[in-house]
């Protein structure tokens, strides 16, 4: 009994990179699910603290939803690098890891200030 011609060829969604890059983006879909569930969560809650220090006392919102952005961005950088580097473009790859360093660089700025503002309130 002869094999269909298709049956011959390798699966391509079954090698390696395949399987990495599919893991890749669950786990940024994963987080942008996260994210929406916690900016969801502190609108529903935001008034709700039971006399304790308030959400806009202890948060600024705009400032928090361009953290989140910039880490997701980076996030989505790291992965089209790392997609340019497989496909041996040299040039698309160092773009796309110079923006994840100065994005990565950016947030931990933004979080040294948050944390220096915590810290001296």
């Amino acid at each position: 009994m002869k094999q269909p011609a298709h049956e011959n060829l390798p699966d391509a969604h079954q090698d390696n990179y395949s399987r990495t890059t599919f893991g890749f983006w669950l786990y940024l879909m994963s987080d942008f699910i996260l994210f929406g569930a916690l900016f969801a969560a502190y609108i529903v809650l935001s008034d709700a603290t039971f006399g304790g220090p308030t959400a806009k006392s202890l948060f600024r919102l705009p400032y928090t939803f361009t953290q989140t952005c910039i880490l997701l961005v980076s996030t989505l950088a790291v992965g089209l690098g790392g997609a340019s580097a497989h496909r041996r473009d040299k040039n698309k790859t160092l773009l796309f890891f110079a923006a994840t360093f100065v994005l990565g660089a950016i947030f931990m700025g933004m979080e040294f200030n948050e944390f220096h503002r915590f810290s001296s309130a």
